[in-house]
């Protein structure tokens, strides 16, 4: 058995991917950060969620294979390995490089966002993925969005963490107040939120920007077009990532009133959606930068 040097690392664990024989597809192992590989809570809420998903139908989804213990301690992930670079990883390098995202090809990954991270909740009733930031989802060369860690939900919530604790330990964003939690339909639309404003802002969110910050950013937030080099959110998107991110009157309950106030907002400013060709030319440019 072949394994690669670590393609991931989060406060879940680091990634890696593992070829058994030549002819085997290669499949890619989540190895669980010793703290929560010890939880027997989350261990077990864990298993139940892969078990309770195991044969759904989710497209545009890391397909969850198995959970593996591997040596002493030891637990692992197993998904199927899909090729493409992780969006944590790809603002990384779009601040390092003083790359930036044309707001057209960031609305064009939110149209795939949107209705994908939604599938969730028809495979299992008001299930929430509770891990829908830039770290959990990959971009294909292909201009493709893929969720993967969708399977921790009940884990999450197993280990009982507060929000500050989700945000700095495992980057996972919870809605604002006393009843708001990361695991649900809210949770999972701040969660979208947040990634759209690191897409905007072409960087991954500091440790002390979340949640004090929030409005600060979104008002200070720019758009870039091919027309326009550099220019304020235009109203309506600034109203609707306030929605998302739950810092306005009538913020978004569920994925979908979500996606409809988008649809609705592009077919009114058709010039805040790009093309697919220019997610192309965004992905080949980035893809210069990528391992």
């Amino acid at each position: 058995m072949s394994e690669s040097t670590p393609v991931f690392a989060d406060g879940l664990g680091r990634r890696v991917v593992r070829l058994d024989s030549a002819e085997a597809a290669p499949v890619e192992h989540l190895l669980l950060s010793p703290d929560l590989a010890s939880h027997a809570g989350f261990t077990a809420a864990l298993g139940e969620r892969v078990a309770k998903l195991h044969g759904r139908r989710l497209t545009a989804y890391a397909r969850v294979q198995r959970v593996d213990t591997d040596g002493p301690g030891g637990v692992s992930v197993v998904s199927e390995y899909v090729k493409g670079w992780r969006l944590a990883d790809l603002l990384d390098v779009a601040e390092s490089e003083n790359l930036t995202l044309d707001i057209g090809v960031v609305m064009l990954l939110l149209r795939q966002l949107l209705p994908t991270a939604a599938l969730l909740s028809t495979q299992i009733r008001d299930a929430a993925s509770g891990a829908l930031g830039p770290e959990h989802l990959l971009l294909t060369a292909q201009g493709r969005l893929v969720l993967t860690d969708y399977v921790f939900g009940g884990a999450i919530e197993a280990l009982g963490w507060d929000a500050d604790q989700l945000w700095k330990r495992l980057r996972i964003a919870t809605p604002p107040g006393p009843s708001g939690k990361a695991v649900s339909q809210r949770g999972d639309v701040v969660q979208v939120g947040v990634t759209v404003l690191s897409l905007v802002a072409g960087r991954r969110l500091r440790d002390d920007e979340f949640p004090e910050r929030l409005e600060g950013l979104v008002s200070s937030a720019r758009q870039k077009t091919p027309a326009i080099i550099d220019a304020p959110l235009s109203p309506g998107l600034r109203d609707w990532l306030m929605r998302a991110l739950q810092l306005a009157p009538k913020s978004f309950e569920k994925l979908f009133d979500a996606q409809m106030a988008l649809e609705r907002l592009l077919s009114s400013d058709s010039a805040l959606l790009a093309q697919p060709a220019e997610l192309d030319q965004a992905v080949a440019r980035f893809e210069r930068f990528m391992p």
